[in-house]
């Protein structure tokens, strides 16, 4: 189990900077927090009450179909 109080799992304003450097374990559950409000936490899933997420990207975007994912939403 992960600590998630004061983390992203528990916010509802989040910023997330220089996204596209996380490895694909960090995109894939950032993939399912945007899209499905939840946060795999051990053998339980946990709903977000994120409202809002900003990004920013200082480098060229990547192309991917997980990372083009991520951009739509």
């Amino acid at each position: 189990m992960r600590k998630t109080e004061g983390y992203l799992p528990t916010a509802e304003i989040a910023f997330i900077d220089e996204i596209f450097k996380a490895n694909s374990a960090i995109l894939n559950a950032l993939l399912t927090l945007l899209n499905e409000r939840l946060f795999d936490n051990g053998n339980e899933r946990l709903p977000v009450p994120l409202l809002c997420m900003v990004r920013n990207l200082s480098m060229p975007w990547p192309f991917g179909m997980l990372r083009s994912c991520l951009l739509t939403t």
